[in-house]
């Protein structure tokens, strides 16, 4: 089972007690095993980090136990999330991010998203051609001897 984030609403909740309605609360939830683009990249980006598929397996040696034990417990809340082809949702995901289409009440997946496409752009990536490819600044190697 995954798990269930859930909040009170205020308003409807004053309006039920108000009808004499005390011990109703209205409230929402939302699963985060929801197979969204934005729950896959989430996902991948977790379990590339906890399997070393970052920057050759340095960035997970280096992760204080505590850290790699809570992203552990964070990725078993995507468990039910299935991987499909991570290219086009990342894609998707920037899409998403471009044009502000998620809701206010989810606006904290803008940072978690674009932390998410960082981590990614780390990844390494191959060239089949030499055709002009547009990338992110912070793709750039910087570290070079020019």
């Amino acid at each position: 089972t995954g798990v269930i984030k859930g909040k009170v609403i205020i308003n409807k909740t004053l309006q039920n007690w108000a009808k004499g309605q005390l011990t109703d609360i209205a409230s929402k939830h939302f699963e985060l095993q929801k197979d969204t683009p934005e729950n896959r990249v989430i996902k991948f980006t977790l379990e590339q980090i906890l399997t070393g598929g970052v920057d050759d397996n340095k960035f997970v040696e280096v992760l204080p136990k505590e850290l790699k034990d809570s992203l552990i417990q964070k990725y078993k809340w995507f468990q039910g999330i299935h991987l499909g082809n991570i290219q086009n949702d990342i894609k998707e995901v920037e899409n998403i991010i471009q044009h502000k289409k998620i809701s206010k009440s989810r606006e904290y997946y803008y940072s978690i998203l674009n932390i998410c496409l960082v981590i990614l752009s780390f990844m390494e990536f191959e060239f089949e051609s030499q055709k002009r490819v547009k990338t992110r600044g912070f793709s750039v190697n910087m570290n070079t001897d020019r």
